[in-house]
This record gives C-alpha cells, structure tokens and sequence, in this order.
C-alpha cells in the first residue's frame, strides 16, 4: 500500500526544522525513547519540495532502523540538514552509534525484503528510497567511521 502512495504524490513547500522538530516528538513518544536519544542540527529556514506523508515515512523509517541499531544513549542518533553543493538541493544525514553495516550487505540494504533483524519486514529502506525518488530525491548510505549514516537529497523550496 506504501507504494501506490508513491504515484499520488502532493508534494508542497515544507519548513524542514519545524517539520523534522514534530517527526522526532512523534517518533520519541511512539517508541518510548528519551527525547535525547535524537539530536538534530536544522538551519530554521531551511525548506524543501517534497510530499509531506513521504517525507514523514522516509524520516520514521530511518530513524527507527537507527534506533533499532545505536546504543540509545544522549546524541545516539543525529540528524543534521544543510544546502547542498548542487544548486537548488538541500541535504538531510541521519546517522547513528551502532555497529554500522558490514561491506557486504550494503549492496543489498535497498532491496525489498532484504533484512537482518528478526521479525523485520525488509521493506524500509526500499520505501524509503522509491519515496524519495518519486519526490525528485535521491537515499544513499554514505561510509561512515563508524555507525551508519545515510543521506536524503531533495529539492529545495528556496534558492
């Protein structure tokens, strides 16, 4: 059902600090996390085109995978935004302090069904990725010393 949504996009213009600000709420209530376990580094007016339920879902899935994998500790998780070098691009990382994922599952992580965790559906990361792309954006899992840490590019609503 998630990806019939992506065809009836709406996309608009979204504040990302305000808007990532009520994800986290949400998301910290739903899992029953300290508020803490989530930093975020958010220029205020900051603001991309994008549908506002896919961003929503992109946002959930990543940050519950990191969830799922960081130690929960003050800062475990972070999510940080910023103009991107492309014009007319703004750029969302959301890293965490797990254990990372091994080289040689990460050819495989935006498959659908692809999982490591029981009682996972594999169906994250792919959902996230066809709704980014059917937003204009692009998901990537970036190298990272240590932990995971993923990149949304998407379209800016400002130059």
């Amino acid at each position: 059902m998630q990806l019939n949504r992506r065809d009836t996009r709406q996309p608009q213009q979204i504040v990302l600090a305000p808007c990532i600000a009520g994800l986290m709420n949400d998301i910290t209530t739903a899992e029953r996390i300290a508020p803490n376990v989530i930093g975020t580094q958010i220029p205020p007016h900051l603001a991309i085109w994008f549908d506002q339920g896919h961003l929503g879902q992109v946002v959930w899935n990543l940050v519950r995978n990191a969830l799922h994998y960081c130690q929960q500790h003050a800062g475990s998780i972070q999510l940080t935004a910023r103009r991107g070098h492309v014009n007319g691009t703004v750029i969302l990382e959301i890293s965490d302090d797990g254990r990372g994922i091994p080289t040689e599952l990460r050819a495989q992580i935006f498959e659908p069904f692809f999982t490591t965790r029981t009682g996972g559906t594999g169906l994250g990361l792919y959902l996230a990725r066809e709704l980014t792309e059917a937003n204009g954006g692009r998901l990537e899992l970036l190298e990272s010393g240590y932990g995971a840490r993923f990149r949304v590019t998407m379209p800016s609503a400002t130059t």
